[in-house]
């Protein structure tokens, strides 16, 4: 689901100006720009609010798109007040490694944030324990480690566990039994391998391998081939997905012949297999970025480019996301402090036009055991398949993996 093109914009003194600054051993690495004023600016009294992010620029996945999606939602904050008093961000670049990123949860701490929002990295096993630690939520992160999936103050939109229970129900839809998943050689995601299984099992898909593959691979042929032996495909890794079809492409396997499924690709990615990726079944929990008539992709493409960032990845949003939905939050609390936000978001629900609405008030999966004591707050998702070149919804709105339906 990540976008991947560089992050090219680093206008801090502005950002300075509504309250964001930089922190991390990766340098100021803050983005943003002018103020976003087609509007007047509403005056903004108060004891500023610290809030964080933490993201990697570089790395084995590097989600830029975080940080420009989190720093240009905290200046549209500030120039509108909507949280009712300022905001200052702080933002921490780990290059996804674990040293780095528990400096960064050192830093967000000692920055006297109150929450750390719509967090993404590869090492956030690193720096989530130091600010649970302290008592500060986690509010939109990208719940991938265990301390994310099982941290009583870890409030993630969406995560990869979820993705599971979406991806098997589109392949049992498509008429498959077994699956081989393709994922990152990860010693988290060892610990999860169980659970997956599992999650298939409740949709009637068997996993009958799992492929992993070091993230500083570069040849993907021998891994793109053992996968190959199976009935299905699912492929759980954003920064290769690519690379993976192509290598599936140039050993004859295809969606068309083979169900396969992957994260989010844009259209650009989808036109550079030429028509090979037909039938290329695709899940996410936000619409993609292409649909501009949606108020919220609007709202997002609008505040991000106002303030020149060019990275506009689907993550980015749900950071861009987090940031209103806290701002909303703090809004209403007359002594905004981490133990006061994560009370609020306990009760908070809400269902915004650009992805799957999310429940903090109850399990997302009551009927699989598995999930049970994960934060998972979430169940619908937007399916897409490709057809003629093109990527296309394949059920309609948003669904539930648990609900019958049919591929169009």
């Amino acid at each position: 689901m990540s976008f991947r093109s560089p992050l090219i914009v680093a206008i801090v003194a502005a950002l300075l100006a509504v309250g964001v600054s930089a922190c991390g051993s990766g340098g100021d690495d803050s983005t943003g720009g002018s103020s976003v004023a087609s509007t007047p600016a509403v005056p903004c009294k108060g004891e500023p609010v610290v809030l964080g992010t933490i993201a990697s620029l570089a790395g084995p996945s590097p989600k830029p798109e975080i940080l420009g999606g989190a720093e240009a939602a905290a200046e549209s904050i500030n120039h509108n007040c909507t949280a009712g008093r300022p905001i200052k961000l702080v933002t921490c670049n780990d290059d996804g490694h674990p040293s780095q990123a528990a400096d960064c949860g050192r830093q967000i701490v000692s920055s006297g944030a109150i929450a750390l929002v719509g967090a993404a990295s590869v090492a956030s096993g690193s720096f989530e324990p130091i600010v649970q630690t302290e008592g500060i939520p986690s509010i939109g992160n990208f719940a991938t480690d265990i301390t994310e999936l099982a941290g009583t103050s870890s409030f993630p939109f969406y995560n990869g566990v979820a993705r599971i229970a979406a991806r098997a129900s589109l392949h049992a839809a498509a008429g498959a039994k077994s699956v081989a998943i393709i994922l990152p050689e990860n010693p988290a995601l060892d610990t999860l391998k169980g659970t997956m299984e599992e999650v298939c099992e409740s949709f009637g898909i068997e996993v009958d391998r799992f492929v992993p593959v070091p993230v500083e691979a570069t040849d993907l042929a021998q891994y793109a081939s053992q996968a190959a032996e199976s009935e299905s495909i699912m492929i759980l890794m954003d920064s290769k997905a690519e690379g993976l079809l192509h290598e599936l492409q140039n050993a004859g396997v295809t969606p068309e012949e083979k169900v396969i499924s992957a994260p989010y690709l844009s259209q650009e990615n989808v036109d550079e297999f030429g028509g090979g990726l037909d039938g290329l079944l695709i899940s996410a929990p936000t619409v993609p970025l292409n649909e501009t008539s949606n108020k919220g992709v609007e709202q997002y493409m609008a505040e991000t480019e106002a303030v020149g960032v060019d990275d506009h990845g689907v993550e980015g949003m749900v950071a861009w996301r987090a940031m209103h939905v806290v701002a909303e939050l703090i809004k209403t609390l007359p002594n905004p402090t981490s133990a006061t936000l994560q009370k609020a978001v306990e009760g908070y629900s809400f269902a915004p036009p650009e992805a799957a609405p999310v429940d903090f008030t109850k399990p997302a999966f009551p009927e699989i055991p598995v999930f049970e004591g994960f934060r998972i707050f979430s169940r619908e998702y937007a399916a897409w398949k490709v057809e003629d070149g093109q990527i296309t919804l394949a059920v309609p709105g948003f669904i539930d993996p648990a609900s019958p339906y049919q591929l169009d």
